[in-house]
């Protein structure tokens, strides 16, 4: 959490508002620890309530968090935001929130270079990719190089040899390879993210 709000307030100038915590067990827990289909996280999304009555409670953003993930040919997938953007205030369906995996919380260990990650910081960053996506952000550049955002000020990865270490935009938070690094936010970006109605004066 620490990691997503100085993600959030350094890079976009939001602060994240109240933080709940709420546990699920027995067979529910035991069904969604290991996310293995598309409906698994549609279903998960859909036991999601408003954490309380008031606007500020209604207009808040669910983050299922699970174990792992184990779907079916997309092997390194560490995060699922149905909806881009996602419906704002709506709870109890398939696309109310997004679902994340836990599974590198409190580890170390190293990237692609060799350099050794804090699991946290990985974790934190990557979540506000996710929820980047949710408020309304594209990733900057696909992985085929010629799809990018709409966005006007983000760079862009499209003809450059050598990606994705070349890529100027490599170090944005909605770059599509996940990184400890990856915390950067356009002004254009950040405009959309506080346009978003989950993001409250």
């Amino acid at each position: 959490v620490d990691r997503l709000a100085a993600v959030g307030r350094d890079a976009a100038g939001v602060a994240l508002g109240a933080v709940r915590f709420f546990d699920v067990e027995g067979a529910l827990a035991e069904r969604f620890q290991v996310i293995r289909s598309q409906e698994d996280v549609g279903n998960s999304l859909a036991l999601t309530e408003p954490p309380g009555g008031t606007r500020d409670d209604v207009l808040s953003l669910n983050v299922v968090f699970i174990q792992t993930f184990a779907l079916p040919g997309a092997a390194g997938v560490l995060g699922i935001s149905p909806g881009l953007p996602g419906p704002a205030g709506l709870h109890g369906t398939p696309n109310s929130g997004v679902v994340f995996t836990a599974e590198f919380l409190g580890q170390r260990f190293r990237d692609r270079s060799g350099a050794v990650v804090d699991g946290n910081v990985y974790t934190g960053n990557v979540l506000a990719h996710e929820v980047g996506h949710y408020l309304g952000l594209f990733h900057t550049t696909e992985q085929n190089q010629r799809s990018v955002d709409p966005i006007g000020d983000t760079p862009d990865c499209r003809g450059v040899g050598g990606f994705p270490g070349a890529c100027p935009d490599v170090n944005n938070l909605m770059f599509p390879l996940a990184g400890a690094d990856n915390s950067i936010v356009s002004p254009g970006q950040a405009a959309v993210i506080r346009a978003n109605p989950l993001t409250k004066e």
